[in-house]
């Protein structure tokens, strides 16, 4: 084999196994943070359908941040499926989206205990927020990195983006009457979700 040719097939394979690395180590940190998550989920005092709808606040936060991680998880596949190399820069911001990826389980159990106060549910708006903005950075920069890397991840980015919408209502809200907060979390989570339905149709 030609040198030149021999040296640029070694360098697209240490590229591949970097990828690969990131993408294992994320799939890992994303199972464990949603799995963290369904351990807040307290056993009901009573056997019966009102001790369980005691713990509502909580199970609904809890359905909202693994549809999130699930399609952030979904998200970063696609991603990182359409692209051949991973810089440094892409590395770093992989990370920071792992760091707020990571707040969404104690976000989560703060407002699941205490649906009704501000603080809880603005951090609990923030954290998912910090996600997606973390997550577009990511994608950008990845992009930038693979100049083909173009509509695989178009329809995602714009729902990510009427996300932002909903999340500027969700921080207004916790200011307003806490519980909404939830509420419009969760129509950030069906967007997602419908980001993963209608994208194979498209």
């Amino acid at each position: 084999m030609d040198p030149v040719r021999q040296k640029y097939t070694a360098e697209v394979n240490e590229q591949i196994m970097e990828k690969s690395r990131v993408e294992a180590f994320t799939d890992g940190i994303l199972a464990i943070a949603a799995t963290i998550m369904v351990l807040e989920l307290a056993v009901p005092d009573s056997p019966t359908w009102k001790g369980l709808l005691e713990n509502n606040a909580v199970f609904f936060a809890y359905v909202i941040s693994f549809i999130m991680i699930y399609a952030a998880w979904h998200a970063h596949h696609d991603l990182f499926k359409a692209a051949t190399v991973i810089s440094s820069r892409a590395f770093l911001l992989n990370g920071l989206w792992i760091l707020f990826v990571t707040l969404i389980p104690f976000a989560t159990a703060w407002v699941g205990k205490n649906p009704a106060s501000t603080v809880p549910e603005v951090m609990y708006a923030l954290a998912q927020m910090l996600c997606t903005a973390s997550f577009n950075g990511l994608r950008w920069q990845v992009k930038k990195d693979n100049p083909d890397v173009t509509d695989e991840i178009k329809f995602q980015v714009r729902l990510r983006i009427a996300g932002y919408f909903f999340y500027a209502i969700c921080l207004i809200a916790a200011f307003i009457y806490p519980i909404f907060t939830l509420v419009f979390t969760a129509i950030v989570a069906a967007l997602l979700l419908a980001g993963i339905f209608f994208k194979d149709s498209r």
